[in-house]
Formats: C-alpha cells, structure tokens, sequence
C-alpha cells in the first residue's frame, strides 16, 4: 500500500503542475495537496452532489444497521473487522438480535472471516436508495480514509440518520450535536446504535437535520454555487471556448 502511494504521489507532481486549475472534494484536500505538491495550480471545490429521495423511510417499516462499501477498498474491509471485533460486543450486550446490512461487492471473499456474527452481505444492489430504505441506521465506522465518504452522502441522501467515527464523517459540515452521532469510542457508538434504533424521535431529529445539512450543502441547486467558482478561479485559462 506504500508503494503504491508513493508511486501516485510521484504521478500527481508530474500532472498536477501542468494544469491549470485542480478540483478536490474538499478544501482540506486542496491544503494537502498543495502542502505536498507546492507547484500546484490553483484548486476549486466541486464536491459530490447529491438528489435527496423525496420518499425517505419511516421509523416503523426499517430496522437493524447497515453499511456500504465494496470490500475490494481496504478502509472499508477494516470497517468492518473494527465494527466486528470492537463496537459488535457492545451492541450485543445492548440487544442481541440485531443484524449489520453490508452493501456492496466482493464480500463473499470474506465470507468464513464474518461467520458466526450477524453481519448480512446483500452484494451489488441495482437500486441503491430502495435497498437503503429498509435499514434504520446507517454506520460508518471508517478508522482511516480521506476526502467526502459517498456511503454517508448516500445514506443521507437516501433518509438515514448515521452513527459515524470522526473519519468517518471528515469533509462535511457535521457536528455530533445535530447532523450526526459520531464517537470513536466503541462503547459510546453502539450506544449511539441502539439509541438511534429504539428512539423514534431522536431517529427523526437527526435524520431531518442530516438531510437539511445535505441539501443546504450538496444539493443540485447548491452545485451552482460551486461551478461558479470553479469559473471564477479558473479566470479564463479554463473553458475559455465554452463560456
């Protein structure tokens, strides 16, 4: 994993210094990247956009947790063996039937390591929103990782409120208080689990306030804001034919 980050490392000095302007997702990438690269051009933020489901779930008709991520990505796969070794024990001890939904590829490789525990691969799903809306809580018990995390915006977007680590929700506007539950502690976020999956009004609370976070933030309408200043920091150099 080293060597290949360092081989890209390499990689981007090459390019990133013969374009004119860079986007990155976040702010914080574009400090890092410069901190790495100084040579770099000028960087805008265009980060994912997200279409709230206009139909989100309701409390009554989900139920247990889930996650999404294909296990072919690393952070992902340790995701899981952290939500499995450290913060399951505490779940369980909280209520013993609950299950843990994990959405996406390439799981089944894994299949003997997660035997015995109540985690349910479901693999591929072509509808992505619909599979979210059987679910009451989204976790992203991510331990390392960079830039916005897609799972949360998806799940977000889909109508789930989220019990998340601090890496986990890096890059959004998020604060525990409102948007989201997040803990690194592994007691504390399955108790953050179990209170999101038993009481319906914090569970409507957090969802709201995610998905207002969501639409304020990273809805079509708010991606105008964005283009506009990716134009403004490109000062002509770039889509100078197709303004």
């Amino acid at each position: 994993d080293w060597n290949a980050a360092w081989r890209y490392l390499e990689l981007e000095k090459e390019l990133y210094p013969e374009a004119n302007l860079l986007t990155v997702v976040t702010a914080e990438d574009g400090e890092d990247i410069i901190f790495s690269i100084p040579e770099t051009p000028k960087t805008a933020v265009l980060p994912n956009c997200y279409t709230l489901s206009p139909r989100p779930p309701s409390f009554d008709k989900t139920s247990d947790l889930c996650f999404v991520g294909p296990a072919t990505v690393n952070h992902n796969l340790d995701a899981m063996r952290y939500m499995r070794d450290e913060v399951l024990p505490h779940i369980l001890s909280l209520d013993a039937n609950i299950k843990v939904f994990v959405i996406g590829s390439s799981w089944q490789l894994y299949s003997q390591e997660f035997t015995d525990t109540p985690f349910v691969f479901r693999g591929h799903v072509a509808d992505l929103d619909k599979e979210l809306s059987k679910y009451r809580v989204f976790v992203c018990p991510l331990t390392y990782g960079a830039g916005l995390k897609g799972k949360l915006g998806s799940a977000a977007s889909a109508g789930l409120p989220v019990v998340s680590t601090s890496i986990g929700c890096e890059g959004y506007p998020i604060s525990s208080a409102n948007e989201c539950l997040i803990s690194d502690d592994p007691k504390l976020f399955a108790q953050h689990c179990e209170m999101l999956l038993k009481d319906k009004n914090q569970w409507e609370s957090k969802r709201n306030q995610l998905r207002a976070m969501m639409e304020q933030n990273y809805g079509p309408r708010s991606l105008d804001i964005y283009v506009t200043r990716l134009l403004e920091a490109s000062e002509g150099n770039v889509f100078s034919t197709h303004q």
